[in-house]
C-alpha cells in the first residue's frame, strides 16, 4: 500500500496543473458496476429462457442454442471490459502512464479493447440468428414478402458479422501490433487504421439490421386480424429490442462526438466500451424476456386454476375469436397450441392439431401461442 502511495506521489510531481486537477477523475466505478450487472443479467436471462422453453415447449429449441453461443461471446466482451477497467480503463491516459511507466497496463487495456471489438460481431450474429429463428417458428409465415424479408435479414446479418469481425480484427497489421505498440521493449513494427469512419461504419450497418429485425415481428403482427388493443400489446412486447437499438445509437454518437478519443483513449473510450457491453447483453436479455414472461404468466394461471373451485371459473367471451374459450383452455393446458389467422377473412381458428388439417393457406400466418398477451 505504501509503495502505491509513493508511486502516486512521484507521478503527481511530474504532472501539469491541469493534469493534477483531473487526476482524481474516473468513470471506473460506473463501467465496472454496469458491466458486472449486464454480465449477470444476460447469463441469468439465458438460463431462465431455457428453463421456460422446457416448461412451455417441453424441449430446448434451436434458437436457445444460438443464445447460449451469444452469451458466451458476450461474456468474453464483458470480462475483457472488466479486466481493462482493472488496469486503468476509465482513468485519464496520463494517469495510467504515470502509474505504470512500463506500459504493461496500456498493453493489457488495448488487448482487452481488441477482444471486445472482435467478439462483438459473433455475439450479435448469434443473438440475431436466435431472434430470426424464433420469429420464424412463432410466426409460421406463408406470405412471400415476409419470407423474403426474413431471408434478407438473415443474409444481411451474416455478411455484416463477417465484415465487421474481419475489419476490427485487422485494425492493425500484424494483429498483435494493436496492443504491442505500447510495449516499450517490443520490437514489432506495423501499421494501424485510426479513422473514425472505418470504425463507425460497422456500427451504423449493425444499427440498420437492429431496426430491420425489430420491424420483422411488428410488420407480421400488423397483418394479423385481431382487435387493435391486442395488436398494440403484441407490438409493444416485441419492441423490447428498442433498448438494444438505443444502445447502438449511443455508441455511434459517442464515437463521433468524442473529440479526445485518440489523445485520451483510456478515459474517452470507457463510455464506448460500456455501451458495447450494454448493447450485447441487453440484446440477449430482450431475446429471453418474452418466453420468461410467458412462463411466469402460465405459472400464475396454473396457481389460480388450482386455488379456485370449478364454480368460480366462469367462462366469458373473448373478443378475438368465437372459439376463444377453447383457445384459452388449450393455452393453459398446452402452450404448444397455435392460432391460425386467415388474412382477408373475418374468422380465426385456434387448435392444437393444425398439422392434421393440411398446409397453411398462402395468405395465412400461423402464430405459435407460446407468447401470451391478455
Amino acid at each position: 500500500m505504501s509503495k502505491i502511495m509513493t508511486s502516486d506521489s512521484a507521478a503527481l510531481d511530474s504532472l501539469t496543473v491541469t493534469e493534477r486537477a483531473e487526476w482524481s477523475e474516473s468513470v471506473k466505478p460506473v463501467v465496472l458496476g454496469l458491466s458486472i450487472a449486464m454480465l449477470i443479467l444476460a447469463n441469468l436471462g439465458v438460463l431462465l429462457r431455457i428453463l421456460a422453453q422446457k416448461r412451455i415447449l417441453k424441449r430446448v429449441m434451436a434458437e436457445d442454442y444460438w443464445l447460449v453461443l451469444a452469451v458466451v461471446f458476450a461474456n468474453v466482451v464483458s470480462v475483457a471490459t472488466i479486466v481493462a477497467v482493472h488496469y486503468g480503463l476509465g482513468y485519464h491516459l496520463f494517469r495510467v502512464e504515470a502509474m505504470d511507466p512500463s506500459g504493461h497496463a496500456l498493453v493489457t487495456i488495448f488487448l482487452c479493447v481488441w477482444l471486445t471489438a472482435t467478439f462483438n460481431g459473433p455475439s450479435m450474429l448469434a443473438t440475431k440468428i436466435a431472434l430470426l429463428l424464433w420469429y420464424r417458428r412463432l410466426f409460421i409465415v406463408q406470405q412471400l414478402w415476409l419470407r423474403i424479408f426474413w431471408w434478407v435479414n438473415m443474409v444481411y446479418i451474416v455478411l455484416w458479422a463477417i465484415g465487421s469481425t474481419i475489419s476490427y480484427m485487422f485494425s492493425c497489421v500484424p494483429i498483435q501490433y494493436y496492443w504491442e505498440r505500447f510495449d516499450h521493449i517490443s520490437t514489432l513494427h506495423g501499421t494501424c487504421r485510426n479513422t473514425t469512419t472505418a470504425d463507425g461504419l460497422p456500427l451504423i450497418l449493425d444499427l440498420i439490421s437492429d431496426v430491420a429485425i425489430m420491424a420483422l415481428p411488428i410488420a407480421t403482427i400488423a397483418t394479423l386480424q385481431m382487435p387493435l388493443a391486442r395488436k398494440v400489446a403484441l407490438m409493444t412486447v416485441f419492441s423490447v429490442g428498442l433498448i438494444s437499438v438505443v444502445s447502438a445509437v449511443a455508441r455511434v454518437v459517442v464515437l463521433y462526438l468524442a473529440t479526445n478519443l485518440h489523445s485520451d483513449f483510456t478515459y474517452a473510450a470507457a463510455p464506448f466500451e460500456l455501451l458495447d457491453v450494454i448493447q450485447l447483453n441487453m440484446a440477449i436479455v430482450c431475446a429471453t424476456a418474452v418466453p420468461i414472461i410467458s412462463c411466469v404468466r402460465l405459472a400464475f394461471r396454473e396457481v389460480r386454476t388450482t386455488n379456485h373451485s370449478s364454480t368460480g371459473m366462469v367462462s366469458h367471451s373473448h373478443p378475438y375469436s368465437p372459439s376463444s374459450h377453447w383457445a384459452r383452455i388449450q393455452r393453459e393446458e398446452s402452450s404448444s397450441s397455435t392460432e391460425l389467422v386467415q388474412i382477408g377473412h373475418s374468422s380465426a381458428k385456434c387448435t392444437s392439431k393444425l398439422e392434421s388439417q393440411g398446409p397453411t393457406p398462402m395468405k395465412g400466418i400461423m402464430v405459435q401461442m407460446d407468447v401470451d398477451i391478455r
